[in-house]
């Protein structure tokens, strides 16, 4: 695509943030109504993320039937983030809605010759990257890596499958999205530690932790993992064709 097309698709991703934001803050809202002190998203903030989803999407695509798919996953990718950064969850009442709708973009497109094989890998790599990630969880100590983050990850592959050109390709770009997506988790995480040891303040708290309690170890310091895996994926799906 055209970088004037990308940049149309990208202001039209703001709009669709703006209006993503109803549903956040409809599901942050149920969470305040259970006793969990989730935060309402900030529109502006929604719909700058969902943009840059759009122009990752957009850049990912070989021609405008395979944005599509890539567009309505990017949608959910941001408003999965704008929860787990408000909340510390990823919403499933967001999150499947997303995989379903991809999956079914994902089959009109495939209708096309030769684009069975992008369904077929968009799903393999579905599971491969959603079973690493269950994989991580599992002998990650307690509190590290949520089950919200592997089923987070369906999504982040069935984007990578789609993209790649073939089998290959799936393997090498899987492999580099693990890879950065972890690397800028960790890196927000620690981040965001510094900024609370210097400010003194709970910056983007744990809902669920005591507000009152002191900070706690640099490498203990809680924080969400699910905007790391989606920046570190789209940014890998976008620059495919540097990294292959």
């Amino acid at each position: 695509m055209s970088g004037a097309v990308v940049m149309v698709i990208g202001l039209a991703g703001l709009v669709v943030g703006m209006v993503m934001t109803s549903p956040v803050n409809s599901y942050l809202a149920t969470l305040r109504s259970e006793g969990i002190a989730a935060r309402p998203a900030v529109p502006w903030a929604v719909a700058l993320a969902t943009g840059l989803t759009f122009v990752a999407a957009a850049a990912a695509a070989d021609d405008g039937w395979d944005a599509v798919p890539l567009l309505v996953a990017a949608t959910g990718l941001a408003a999965v983030s704008a929860t787990d950064v408000r909340s510390y969850r990823i919403a499933d009442r967001i999150l499947f809605p997303s995989i379903t709708t991809t999956l079914v973009a994902m089959i009109v497109v495939a209708v096309g010759p030769g684009q069975l094989g992008d369904l077929w890998r968009a799903l393999v790599a579905g599971a491969v990257f959603s079973g690493l990630l269950l994989l991580v969880a599992l002998i990650a100590p307690a509190g590290g890596l949520g089950l919200g983050d592997v089923k987070l990850a369906i999504l982040l592959g069935m984007v990578v499958g789609w993209s790649a050109g073939d089998n290959d390709d799936v393997a090498r770009l899987l492999m580099y999205a693990m890879l950065l997506s972890s690397l800028l988790g960790v890196l927000n995480g620690l981040l965001l530690a510094m900024a609370r040891r210097l400010t003194g303040k709970h910056l983007l708290p744990d809902p669920d932790a005591d507000p009152d309690a002191p900070l706690p170890p640099l490498l203990k310091t809680s924080f969400p993992f699910g905007p790391g895996l989606v920046a570190g994926t789209l940014i890998v799906i976008a620059f495919r064709d540097a990294l292959l």
